[in-house]
């Protein structure tokens, strides 16, 4: 294949990975998203076999890369403004290089991995510039028509028309990309729906990294929870289902690791609960710190009610948990057949309470699982 690539001298692909930036984001911050972490891993190996990657960025290196496109971080007084500044100047950059590295490559493809709602803006104005277009699309979370969509943002938070217009111009760059990159089959259903041809969808499925993973003889023992501390991912789903589980078992522990997005809301609804003792949160974890937590741990507890693929799953899974969660399309799809998986109807907190209830108190059962 690297014969073939050179020969051909095939594709430069340009990765927009410009993020809203802010005085904490960091790496590791970055890869605990699953989206991006599938992001790295495939350009991992899209470097691996010699493709030419230019990544266009405006702070975080996920990756080590020959040339990098830098973005200014703009700043002014209102937020938003600096948001379509910086992807303006992308925009005339990437336009201002087109002659160049078309002088190197046959093609330039323009590679959105959806780092950012700002993305599809700059995905758009290149596709109608000219460019073809890789697009990635793990759910979609939102209503189908552009009137529903409105109607599901209209008041629901400050800016909530402006949020309205970045979902709307999202499924457009959808759309207009030549090929879109998703992980299943309800995702790729999804995308049909949005009105976008079948022969223009690549379902890769999903993979993990595990050399990180070490599973020498150690003691098992409490459940773990990873993802982002949001409503849509359950988080607060596991407050009313630890508050029932303690009612029989109150020794019952949670390790909590995640992208802390709804934090405060969710501290505050624990302390409420008086479960402190009960739900702690390990802050956001490396890779290798994930899998650490994730070997130690006896059960992975996953209420979340979106998901394209569940990478989540698939690392606890590798690392000889089984899982409790909430049934879900792309969940049941992937891993509703695995004798580890016990998936609970959305909503029913005690039978979700009674699986960890029993685990618990049967742990060479959890371990033979």
């Amino acid at each position: 294949m690297k014969n073939l690539l050179k020969r051909k001298k095939m594709v430069t692909i340009i990765s927009i990975e410009i993020v809203q930036n802010d005085e904490k984001t960091n790496r590791e911050k970055m890869l605990a998203f699953g989206g991006v972490r599938y992001h790295y891993e495939v350009m991992a190996r899209l470097k691996n076999i010699g493709m030419d990657i230019i990544p266009i960025r405006n702070g975080v290196d996920l990756y080590s890369s020959n040339e990098v496109i830098r973005i200014p971080n703009f700043k002014t007084k209102i937020r938003r403004v600096s948001f379509y500044l910086t992807y303006i100047y992308a925009f005339v950059k990437i336009l201002l290089l087109r002659r160049k590295l078309l002088r190197k490559s046959k093609k330039v493809v323009i590679y959105d991995p959806f780092m950012s709602s700002g993305s599809p803006i700059l995905t758009l104005a290149l596709k109608l510039s000219g460019f073809k277009v890789v697009s990635t699309l793990y759910h979609w979370g939102y209503p189908y028509s552009f009137k529903e969509i409105l109607r599901q943002q209209k008041g629901t938070r400050k800016g909530w028309l402006i949020k309205a217009v970045d979902i709307i111009l999202y499924k457009f760059s959808l759309k207009f990309s030549d090929k879109i990159i998703t992980l299943s089959d309800f995702s790729k259903q999804q995308i049909i729906r949005l009105g976008i041809k079948n022969t223009n969808i690549i379902k890769t499925g999903i993979g993990i990294e595990v050399s990180s993973a070490n599973f020498e003889k150690i003691e098992r023992e409490g459940y773990t929870f990873v993802g982002r501390i949001s409503l849509d991912k359950g988080a607060f789903d596991l407050i009313s289902i630890w508050k029932k589980v303690i009612s029989i078992e109150p020794n019952a522990e949670l390790k909590v690791a995640g992208i802390p997005a709804e934090i405060d809301k969710w501290k505050k609804q624990i302390k409420e609960n008086n479960l402190m003792n009960n739900i702690l949160y390990m802050g956001v974890l490396s890779h290798e710190e994930v899998y650490e937590l994730l070997r130690k741990s006896l059960v992975f507890c996953f209420p979340s009610h979106v998901e394209g693929a569940g990478i989540a799953v698939a690392e606890a899974m590798y690392c000889g948990l089984p899982v409790i969660a909430w049934k879900i399309p792309a969940i049941q799809e992937l891993f509703g057949e695995a004798k580890g998986v016990f998936l609970i109807e959305q909503g029913d907190y005690d039978n979700f309470a009674n699986k960890v209830i029993e685990l618990l108190r049967n742990k060479e059962k959890a371990l033979s699982l």
